[in-house]
């Protein structure tokens, strides 16, 4: 729901933003966007995840490499 604080209060019509299962603490709102982050679990055969360390340390590396070629 929308809420427009100030001299006067009001509060919108209530939306559905997330639906299916319950997350429970699965979930969690970014301060600065206001956007909401939640996690579902992977149920398919066959998913692999990758984790990539230090990945923007090695991509503005490479950057610089490709900079001072010309």
């Amino acid at each position: 729901m929308a809420v427009t604080p100030g001299a006067e209060f009001t509060v919108g019509a209530v939306r559905t933003i997330i639906s299916g299962k319950a997350i429970g603490q699965g979930w969690d709102v970014d301060r600065t966007s206001g956007r909401i982050a939640a996690t579902v679990p992977v149920t398919q055969a066959g998913v692999h995840m990758v984790v990539i360390q230090h990945w923007l340390e090695s991509f503005t590396r490479k950057g610089a490499q490709s900079g001072s070629a010309k």
